[in-house]
């Protein structure tokens, strides 16, 4: 562009100072001319970078995505070829499936025999536990027949008592009865109704004396039935913690008393060498602290004790199975995930490229495979030197030209300038740091949005332009700058 404008300028003087004749010129008018040509050149080169940036370091840009997968496998089928265009969700290639079926097969195998397992366990410990609790009721039923045993007793040995102390009564009516007979002071009818009185009342004792063997044997009958439902809870104790023990060993319920015993000794040790009276707030807090989880430990004790062998040993029994379930739950998920992962399918719209795959390949995870680029997104980047950036922002009119569409200028604008090049960046080491050589001026990345007449054009990745910038300043500029991109859109049919 620059020979172009001097070529201009030398044009204009031949025809006015050659052609026309309009004057002479000697050879000192001659050099003036010669530098007034250079002037107008060097400012417009120095004038035109400032006010209105122009670089031929711009091209295309899109996001290229390395595809591989996240399982390792054979590859089985390759669904594209180089370049082909994808939607999102179309499949690019596909891992031996097999191994991840069998695997997701044993898990789910083994996740049915776990529920199996966990529900026989539960019925068995529930059974158990309501062996416990119909033992709890008899053993209750019997205390209380011992009771009503017992005060039945006591009134049969009261009536006897009484029985026997009316018979010796009785018979010593009788004797005194004969005396008085033998004095003639008594009538022999008298004496006939004192022995008929010791008949009835050593009849009555005999009938207490029924009662009270008959109590005591109904007490032992008692005593042998609550002994019998004593034993019979026992049994169903020791099952349900035989039960607890093979589902969740490490938390039985005497290791739990055991922890908070040994816990409140050591609680009450250290209150009890605190003393009730603290010198300062935070060891008073301290001490209330303390005592208040010596209560919640006593309560939980107590309750601990009350359904050792009941309800609570279900929830234990549940608490130990689930992590087991879940487990098995999370692998299969896991399993059912890379099993899907076989399959590999395109991000978005886009090309797969530089696509070296055949079937029989062995895919490493994580292991690029193909290239595949991103046609939803595209943008250009302009490289324009830090003396030409001074005025660029964002937002600033824009128009390129490309190789790949020669004679089109594209219009558009500054979408954002980069902050800062890697060359300033410090890297933290042990080792002090080493100055290299730099380029007098630094280059800078402009990123550029173009218009919507833009989208039906097919920009490929790493394609080339040629941009302008047009700031806020220097507008006579702008027009030179236009020509100036028009003209290489035309060159553009000559070379690339």
């Amino acid at each position: 562009m620059l020979i172009c404008i001097l070529g201009v300028y030398l044009l204009a003087v031949w025809i006015l100072f050659y052609k026309l004749k309009i004057a002479t010129l000697d050879l000192k008018a001659k050099i003036v001319v010669f530098a007034i040509g250079l002037g107008i050149v060097a400012s417009f080169f120095f004038m035109a970078q400032r006010f209105a940036p122009y670089t031929k370091d711009v091209y295309v840009q899109s996001f290229v995505v390395p595809m591989a997968s996240q399982v390792s496998g054979r590859v089985t089928t390759v669904h594209v070829k180089e370049n082909q265009s994808v939607s999102a969700g179309d499949p690019l290639f596909q891992i031996d499936t097999e191994p991840y079926e069998l695997a997701v097969e044993t898990l789910r195998a083994q996740l049915v025999e776990a529920k199996q397992t966990a529900f026989a366990n539960y019925t068995a410990l529930a059974a158990a536990s309501e062996t416990v609790r119909q033992a709890d009721s008899q053993i209750q039923q019997a205390e209380d027949n011992i009771t009503a045993l017992l005060a039945a007793l006591k009134t049969s040995m009261a009536s006897q008592t009484q029985a026997e102390a009316q018979v010796e009564l009785d018979e010593a009516n009788v004797e005194r009865t004969e005396k008085l007979i033998e004095g003639n002071a008594a009538s022999k009818q008298e004496l006939d109704t004192r022995r008929g009185e010791v008949k009835v009342s050593k009849a009555a004792l005999l009938k207490a004396n029924l009662d009270v063997r008959q109590a005591e044997t109904a007490l032992r009958v008692g005593q042998s039935q609550l002994n019998s439902a004593i034993a019979g809870r026992e049994v169903a104790v020791a099952q349900v913690r035989q039960i607890q023990v093979r589902v969740q060993p490490q938390k039985t319920f005497e290791e739990m008393i055991d922890r908070r015993i040994e816990r409140k000794a050591d609680l009450e040790k250290l209150i009890q060498s605190s003393g009730d009276e603290s010198n300062d707030e935070r060891s008073a807090e301290k001490l209330t602290e303390m005592k208040e989880e010596v209560v919640e430990l006593e309560l939980h004790l107590g309750w601990l004790r009350e359904h050792e062998a009941s309800v609570v040993g279900l929830k234990e029994y549940l608490q130990g199975q689930l992590p087991r379930v879940k487990s098995l739950e999370a692998q299969l998920k896991r399993a059912q995930f890379d099993l899907k992962e076989t399959t590999v399918l395109a991000p978005s719209k886009g090309y797969a490229s530089n696509l070296q795959l055949t079937p029989g390949a062995f895919a490493n995870a994580g292991s690029p495979l193909l290239s595949f680029v991103d046609s939803e997104q595209t943008w250009v980047v302009a490289i324009v030197t830090e003396n030409g950036l001074g005025l660029v922002k964002p937002g600033d009119a824009v128009e390129i030209t490309m190789a790949l569409y020669p004679g089109k200028v594209l219009s558009g604008e500054v979408e954002s300038v980069v902050w800062g090049v890697g060359q300033a960046q410090g890297v933290p080491s042990g080792t002090l740091p080493k100055v290299a050589k730099t380029e007098r001026t630094q280059k800078y990345m402009v990123r550029l949005r173009l218009d919507d007449e833009a989208s039906d054009l097919m920009l490929r990745q790493g394609s080339t332009a040629v941009a302008a910038i047009y700031t806020e300043h220097g507008r006579m500029l702008h027009i030179i700058r236009k020509v100036q991109i028009r003209i290489q859109s035309i060159l553009n049919y000559l070379y690339v």
